[in-house]
């Protein structure tokens, strides 16, 4: 077992061998993540005619708006677009184009794309727990409520 950390800061916990990740391991990944304050975004689902579904969809986490953007992106179909690209043509799906993202600061605009994606009802932001499952994945914590971001 060893730990990698990668260039942004991100702590991996890798076990050789193993598919999924043995205690012992997942103790050292919580261990070292720990005092880190890491984001958290449910990006909902949608229905046939673009409305996002509550309670539906999939975690994100990173430790800035941008590092969640970025990997929403890790995708077949998107992976070669640039993040402000990639806000942009989601803003645009979404009946959004004329909404504005800062074009000098990725960092900030990912901020902001996330925000109206809450603000929408596709995203939601969940709290730090800190904990991991059996089978290595992060356990969100409970929804924050709305206006208290």
């Amino acid at each position: 077992m060893f730990a990698i950390k990668d260039i942004r800061g991100n702590v991996y916990a890798v076990q050789d061998g193993m598919q999924r990740p043995s205690k012992q391991c997942r103790n050292l990944l919580t261990k070292l993540t720990k005092g880190v304050k890491i984001m958290i975004v449910r990006i909902h689902e949608t229905d046939f005619k673009g409305r996002p579904r509550k309670f539906t969809g999939d975690y994100y986490q990173g430790k800035s708006a941008i590092n969640i953007v970025e990997r929403v992106m890790l995708n077949p179909f998107t992976s070669g677009m640039k993040p402000m690209e990639y806000m942009r043509s989601i803003l645009n799906r979404i009946g959004q184009e004329k909404f504005l993202l800062p074009e000098d600061d990725e960092e900030k605009a990912a901020e902001i794309f996330l925000q109206r994606m809450v603000d929408l009802g596709y995203a939601m932001y969940y709290r730090d727990t800190g904990r991991y499952n059996e089978e290595g994945y992060y356990v969100p914590g409970t929804p924050i409520e709305e206006g208290k971001v």
